[in-house]
C-alpha cells in the first residue's frame, strides 16, 4: 500500500496541490447574477469547495453543464474524484480514489457510461507514484503526469513505463491530439531554459525553446508561448512561428476541445477590468474566430474548474447508482 494513501492528510494535500492554481481563478471570478446561457455543447468537470483552512475538491462527484442546467453525478464506489481529463476514443476519464482499498484508478467513460477502470501503479521503473495531475486516454494507451514525469500505461497489459522526466509543473505545459502525439514543456539539462518536446510511438523530439503549450490548433500547429514568453502559433513540421488569432488574446488555460472538433474553449482574463475578471471563450476551430465569450461565474459559479472536457449537446451519464 502506498505510503501517501495510508495518511488521509497527505491525500488531501495531493488534492490541494491539484487545485492550488485554481485558487487565483476562484478569488477573481465574477460575482454577477447567474442566468442561462447557450453553449454549443456540454462541459464535464469536478468542483472545488472552500473549507476554513484549505481548498479541496468536491468529494466523489462530477458535474455536467450545458449552460442552462447543471447535473450532479455521484460515483458511489469512490471517495474522491480528483479531475476530469480527455479520452480521445471515448467521452472523458477521471482520476478516482476508492473508498475501502484506497487505490487510485483511471476511470474511462464512453457512450455515457463507465467503460473501464485501470489502476495507477504504485511504482514505475523504480519511481514511486505520488500524485497525478493530467491524463490523456486513447484506445490502446493512457498518458499521465506525476509531478515532473510523463508516464504511459498500456491498456491491454496494464503495464506502465516512464517516458520522460523534468517536465514543468504548471497547468499549460502539456497537451495531446487524437493521433496519440503528446506535446510538453521540460527543462533543458544544465541550464535554466525550457523547451518543447513531442512524443509519439516511442520517439521523443525536441522542437525549440518554449515556456507554455496550450494545445493543438490542427494536426501540425500548436499554440505556445515561446522562450520570450510571447504567444505564438508554432508550425511543428517547419519549426516556424506566426502570430496567433485575436481570439487567443489573454488566454489563461489549456484548450478544451469539443468532441465534434468544431469548437474549443479556454479561459481568458479581462486585463482592463479592475478585478481581472475571468471568462470562458469558445472559438471556431476552422477560422480561429471567437464564437462566444461568457463570464465564468455564469457557467460554473465562483470556482471555475481548471480541468474539464467539452462534449456534445445534451450529454447525460448512466451510472449503476442512477
Amino acid at each position: 500500500m502506498r505510503l501517501f494513501l495510508n495518511n488521509r492528510k497527505v491525500i488531501m494535500t495531493v488534492c490541494v496541490s491539484l487545485s492550488v492554481v485554481c485558487l487565483t481563478l476562484c478569488l477573481t471570478a465574477c460575482t454577477s447574477s447567474k442566468k442561462d446561457v447557450a453553449l454549443n455543447g456540454s462541459f464535464v468537470y469536478t468542483k472545488l469547495s472552500l473549507s476554513p483552512d484549505r481548498l479541496i475538491n468536491n468529494d466523489n462527484c462530477i458535474f455536467v453543464s450545458d449552460g442552462k442546467k447543471e447535473t450532479k453525478y455521484t460515483l458511489e464506489e469512490y471517495e474522491y474524484v480528483f479531475s476530469v481529463n480527455d479520452y480521445f476514443s471515448g467521452d472523458f476519464c477521471c482520476e478516482c480514489l476508492t473508498k475501502d482499498s484506497e487505490e487510485i484508478y483511471i476511470v474511462l467513460f464512453k457512450d455515457g457510461t463507465v467503460e473501464e477502470k485501470i489502476p495507477i501503479p504504485e511504482t514505475v521503473d523504480g519511481r514511486k507514484i505520488r500524485g497525478n495531475t493530467k491524463f490523456f486516454a486513447f484506445e490502446d494507451e493512457i498518458f499521465f503526469i506525476d509531478y515532473s514525469c510523463l508516464y504511459r500505461i498500456d491498456r491491454k497489459t496494464k503495464e506502465a513505463e516512464l517516458i520522460d522526466s523534468g517536465l514543468m509543473q504548471n497547468f499549460e505545459t502539456v497537451s495531446a491530439k487524437s493521433d496519440g502525439t503528446v506535446a510538453y514543456i521540460k527543462d533543458k539539462p544544465n541550464s535554466e531554459d525550457w523547451f518543447l518536446c513531442t512524443y509519439k510511438n516511442g520517439e521523443i523530439n525536441e522542437i525549440r525553446g518554449a515556456y507554455s503549450v496550450y494545445g493543438w490548433l490542427d494536426d501540425n500547429k500548436l499554440l505556445i508561448t515561446n522562450a520570450l514568453d510571447e504567444l505564438k502559433v508554432l508550425n511543428v513540421s517547419e519549426n516556424k512561428t506566426e502570430e496567433p488569432a485575436l481570439a487567443f488574446e489573454n488566454i489563461d488555460s489549456n484548450l478544451f476541445y469539443s468532441k465534434d472538433e468544431k469548437y474549443f474553449a479556454f479561459y481568458v482574463w479581462d486585463e482592463d477590468s479592475e478585478d481581472k475578471e475571468t471568462y470562458l471563450r469558445i472559438a471556431d476551430t476552422e477560422d480561429l474566430t471567437e464564437y462566444k465569450t461568457y463570464n465564468s461565474d455564469k457557467l460554473f459559479g465562483k470556482n471555475p474548474p481548471n480541468y474539464m472536457v467539452f462534449l456534445e449537446k445534451d450529454y447525460t451519464l448512466t451510472l449503476d447508482n442512477s
